[in-house]
C-alpha cells in the first residue's frame, strides 16, 4: 500500500524534509511559502477532509521522512 503524500520544505541545503500531518494516514499539501519561515497548504483531517493549513516556523517542525 503507498503512503499518503506528505507536504514538504527544502531548507536550501540538503533533502527535503516533511511537514508533520495532522492525520498520520492523511496526506498534505503545501502550496506557499512565505519569508517569516511559515508554509502554507492542506492537510487531510482524520476523516479524510481536506482542511486549510499553516505551519508556523516550518523548517523547526520539519524532518527528514523515512523512507
Amino acid at each position: 500500500m503507498q503512503r499518503p503524500s506528505a507536504s514538504a520544505d527544502r531548507p536550501g541545503s540538503g533533502p527535503a524534509l516533511a511537514l508533520p500531518r495532522p492525520a498520520a494516514d492523511g496526506a498534505s499539501h503545501a502550496y506557499a511559502a512565505s519569508d517569516n519561515g511559515s508554509v502554507g497548504g492542506d492537510a487531510a483531517d482524520v476523516l479524510g477532509d481536506a482542511k486549510p493549513v499553516v505551519w508556523t516556523c516550518a523548517l523547526k517542525q520539519a524532518y527528514v521522512p523515512a523512507r
